[in-house]
């Protein structure tokens, strides 16, 4: 009789043992999934920072446009290096053909800005690459006029400035991948 009980103790044991086995797999799995879905979150949270850094250059660009613009109108003889060369080459060709300050040049800067603001605003609202392209586009061809003057600080700004908003297009490929799967 002790050897049946004996035998029944194993098996008990080795159930006990197998149901621990399972319940020690079932926390495994579940950490596991956590931990996927924490990283899943974190690397989205990283890519939307990294979209949004690139389509915010737009709005640095306009602002700082709008400074130089006004850093010009007051007399000041400096401007940043971020700002659209379009907007200070009409201002000085307006200035030498005028021979001062232009009403028409400040409000085309205004215009000039405004577009890089609806630039930026539709493609974060949107997240169309194609709107980020146009951007990327128009201010790629803003930096000519720097190349033009060999004013190579701001070349290599507005260099700095296009690679962070191409990556930009790269995240937003990036999330819609994430949201269709």
């Amino acid at each position: 009789m002790e050897h049946k009980d004996e035998k029944n103790n194993d098996e008990m044991n080795m159930d006990e043992s197998e149901e621990m086995q399972e319940n020690k797999y079932k926390v495994n799995n579940q950490e596991n999934l956590e931990t996927e879905i924490i990283t899943k979150y974190q690397n989205k949270i990283n890519i939307e920072q990294s979209f949004n850094s690139g389509v915010g250059w737009f709005y640095w660009i306009a602002g700082l446009s709008i400074i130089n613009t006004i850093a010009f109108v007051v007399g000041y003889d400096w401007s940043f290096i971020f700002g659209l060369g379009i907007t200070q080459l009409i201002d000085y060709i307006a200035y030498e053909m005028m021979g001062g300050i232009s009403f028409l040049a400040i409000i085309l800067d205004f215009i000039i800005a405004g577009i890089f603001i609806i630039i930026g605003y539709f493609a974060k609202r949107y997240r169309n690459n194609w709107i980020i392209v146009i951007g990327l586009t128009l201010y790629t061809l803003d930096a000519f006029i720097f190349i033009f003057i060999s004013d190579w600080a701001s070349v290599a700004f507005h260099a700095w400035a296009i690679y962070g908003i191409f990556k930009a297009i790269g995240a937003n490929k990036k999330l819609l991948e994430i949201e269709r799967a």
